[in-house]
């Protein structure tokens, strides 16, 4: 297995989403926008985050995206 140090040097740095990951979790801020959090596990299980998306909808009904954004980490 790789250190996170040396997975994160070789993630997407122009994508949506981290090129390595091994958890994905969804916050919901308010009724609009979902924000994913990408997790890398290390050696000794501990995650650490390596990536945000939030996706920002028109109306509450989650049919139609108004914006995808990746987010600082």
């Amino acid at each position: 297995m790789r250190t996170i140090q040396d997975q994160r040097a070789k993630r997407v740095t122009f994508g949506l989403i981290p090129e390595f990951y091994d958890k994905v979790t969804r916050l919901e801020p308010d009724t609009l926008t979902e924000v994913y959090v990408y997790e890398l596990m290390d050696v000794s299980g501990n995650y650490s985050v390596v990536g945000y998306v939030e996706v920002v909808y028109t109306d509450t009904t989650k049919r139609a995206i108004h914006t995808m954004t990746r987010l600082a980490t």
